[in-house]
C-alpha cells in the first residue's frame, strides 16, 4: 500500500517545465495556486518509507528517488530565511521555520514538525544524510 500510495501520490510533485521553477518539487493540483509546504513534507515522509521498502526489496528506486529529492529541495526553497521574508514581521520571525505555503506567513508547529520529519529521514533515505 505504501509504495502504490506514493506512486500516486508522486503525480502531483511538480516537475521542470511544468511550472516556474521556484516551485518545482512542490506538492500541487496546478500552477494557478502555490503548492503547500506541510502537503510536500508529508509527501517526503511517506516517500522516504516507501524508498527504504523498495530499497530492502532491491527494486527499481529512481523514480521515487527523482521526485523525493525534487519535493526536499523544494521545502529547503521555501524554508524561512532573512533574505526571502519580505513580508514577515520581524517580531515573531523564526529562522528555518515553515509556512504553510510561500504565500503565508503563519507559522505553525505542524508545518514545522513535517518538513523536518521529511528532510531528515527523506535525506537519510537518498544517502545524503548519516542516521544518528
Amino acid at each position: 500500500f505504501c509504495i502504490d500510495y506514493v506512486t500516486f501520490k508522486s503525480r502531483l510533485i511538480h516537475a521542470p517545465g511544468t511550472v516556474r521553477d521556484d516551485l518545482v518539487g512542490g506538492y500541487g493540483l496546478g500552477n494557478i495556486v502555490p503548492p503547500h509546504n506541510t502537503a510536500t513534507a508529508g509527501y517526503g515522509e511517506a516517500a522516504a518509507s516507501a524508498l527504504r521498502i523498495l530499497q530492502a526489496r532491491n527494486e527499481e528506486t529512481q523514480p521515487l528517488e527523482g521526485h523525493l529529492r525534487a519535493a526536499l529541495a523544494y521545502l529547503l526553497r521555501n524554508q524561512w530565511r532573512r533574505d526571502r521574508c519580505f513580508a514577515c514581521a520581524q517580531k515573531g520571525f523564526i529562522p528555518g521555520g515553515f509556512s504553510e505555503h510561500p504565500a503565508s506567513g503563519r507559522i505553525r508547529i505542524d508545518y514545522v514538525q513535517h518538513a523536518w520529519s521529511a528532510l531528515g529521514h527523506g535525506g537519510r533515505a537518498l544517502g545524503l544524510l548519516k542516521a544518528p
